[in-house]
């Protein structure tokens, strides 16, 4: 199961970030059901924060998976970034470029079947 979620490093929002996450949540869940991405993994779950600050951060963090078999992952964004997406109506591409880098570094990490963009 894949869960993305949001959080400010900075004051301010984007506003339709929301209704984008959940909607590459289940959009790229479904392509990771498709390619039976979770039944070789070693977790059950993963979690990922795209986190949004003032800079860009091309560092991929993955944590250990607990004891309820989720994996937590997070990148960065910067809000600008999140922002100009917005205006041009391509912020749930941008969020699924950073969902699919996050998931592709930790099916690197854990021998998995990658996803293309």
């Amino acid at each position: 199961m894949l869960l993305i979620g949001g959080v400010g490093l900075v004051k301010g929002s984007v506003k339709e970030l929301n209704p984008s996450l959940r909607d590459v949540s289940l959009e790229l869940d479904e392509k990771l059901k498709t390619i039976q991405w979770s039944e070789s993994a070693p977790f059950e779950t993963l979690s990922l924060i795209l986190r949004y600050g003032e800079e860009r951060s091309e560092i991929i963090e993955i944590g250990k998976i607990n004891k309820h078999k989720e994996i937590e992952v997070a990148v960065q964004s910067s809000i600008q970034e999140l922002r100009e997406a917005q205006k041009e109506n391509k912020l749930k591409d941008v969020v699924s470029n950073y969902a699919i880098l996050a998931i592709n570094e930790v099916s690197q990490k854990y021998g998995l079947p990658g996803l293309s963009a």
